[in-house]
């Protein structure tokens, strides 16, 4: 979580920002954000209610869990190559800009 932090503080400096979504560094930054509150939300909510709890009745609820945590996964895959990538929306400015390339 650190580390994906401090790379959203060298995107986009300024914390305003990160939640702004008038640029494509914002849109990607917030995406990737709220995907990581989600999964963290998501694993408390497992380790502290589903898995504390474990038996063969909640094993559905455990798999629901595996299946959310698959999606938000994708999800941050797809953050992740929209941004290296230029992106996968033409809102604002492009992503190649952002990050100091020279095409």
């Amino acid at each position: 979580m650190f580390t994906g932090l401090l790379l959203a503080s060298r995107w986009l400096p300024e914390l305003s920002a990160w939640v702004s979504l008038d640029s494509n560094a914002s849109i990607y930054v917030a995406t990737k954000l709220s995907l990581l509150t989600a999964t963290l939300g998501l694993a408390l909510n497992a380790k502290f209610r589903v898995i504390a709890n474990i038996n063969r009745d909640n094993l559905d609820r455990l798999a629901w869990h595996i299946v959310l945590v698959t999606m938000m996964s994708i999800g941050f895959l797809l953050a992740g190559v929209a941004i290296r990538t230029g992106g996968l929306f033409s809102i604002g400015r492009p992503c190649a800009r952002w990050l100091g390339s020279k095409s």
